[in-house]
């Protein structure tokens, strides 16, 4: 049987809906934030936005509220911080090959799987779904969501705000899986194959190989604790990924990133300001370190 737990985490999962992100993409248009210069963080966070805060303040454990009206700032401020997550994550991912080029290959584990998480994070706000904590409570939010039984009064796309349980890293990793398979018109940002990749693991195995680098005193997988070593076929290939390959993490933050950036590309064509922030995306990820990214994305 399941315990308690499970079955609590299945509900919250499953409040994430289908979405058409060929629609989602014209609803982004109205919600473009001004950005200056081009890859600027937010000067607010999206928890501390009045119309937000209090509205979460206000829903009590396991509860979710559907809001029909638009909550000022709350979309503006989810793309937002998805653009600067995608900022951090097409960072971080080349920090970890920076690693690899150096012969680190082992600690460039650590860096992808952070890259691998802030690029989730992105991917999910581009589509309309993030997790929030507010005085120590947590939060599903879904700012193009429809209601979860039909009702007469509300038609979507409206705001779904679920109070959770305890949100750690592996459920955030479910929510991505579960937004993935939910997403239909997205053959402009991944493919199937992409996302069969993405859901098939279990999503507590996406920590795994960091988990193990971090917290079990003996594991080192590669020969490189006391020397740096080459490792040329080191993340060159996404084919045949399994998380028994050393370099399985990174590769999963490479489709990741190629993922979020994929999305914005496609909002990029209707919106100046979207352009810029690719074109500092695409300054960064045209590194020479980054060329693994690349080879391994693009095969």
């Amino acid at each position: 049987m399941k315990s308690e737990m499970a079955e609590a985490h299945e509900r919250k999962v499953k409040r994430i809906l289908s979405r058409d992100w060929s629609e989602l993409r014209d609803w982004w248009i109205d919600h473009v934030p001004n950005i200056s210069p081009s890859g600027s963080p937010p000067s607010d966070a999206l928890a501390e936005l009045t119309s937000l805060e209090a509205r979460l303040k206000a829903i009590t454990k396991n509860q979710v509220e559907e809001v029909a009206e638009d909550l000022p700032g709350v979309r503006a401020g989810l793309l937002h911080e998805s653009l600067f997550l995608l900022h951090k994550s097409a960072h971080v991912l080349g920090s970890s090959l920076v690693h690899v080029e150096a012969g680190m290959c082992t600690w460039s584990i650590s860096n992808a799987y952070q890259s691998a998480f802030f690029g989730i994070k992105a991917v999910m706000g581009f589509l309309g779904v993030c997790v929030l904590e507010v005085e120590n409570r947590h939060f599903l939010v879904d700012v193009w969501g429809a209601p979860h039984k039909p009702r007469k009064n509300l038609k979507p796309p409206i705001i779904v705000l679920a109070n959770t349980r305890r949100n750690e890293q592996r459920h955030v990793w479910a929510y991505f899986q579960r937004t993935l398979e939910q997403t239909i018109n997205h053959e402009s940002a991944w493919s199937t194959q992409v996302q069969s990749t993405l859901v098939q693991p279990e999503f507590t195995d996406f920590g795994r190989q960091r988990n193990a680098l971090h917290y079990q005193t003996s594991e080192w997988p590669l020969a490189d604790l006391h020397q740096c070593v080459a490792n040329p076929e080191f993340a060159r290939r996404v084919t045949l990924l399994d998380d028994s390959r050393p370099d399985w993490t990174v590769l999963i933050a490479f489709l990741v990133v190629n993922i979020a950036r994929g999305l914005l590309a496609d909002l990029a064509r209707s919106s100046r300001i979207l352009a810029e922030e690719l074109e500092v995306v695409d300054a960064w990820l045209g590194q020479p370190f980054n060329e693994r990214f690349h080879q391994a994305t693009s095969a």
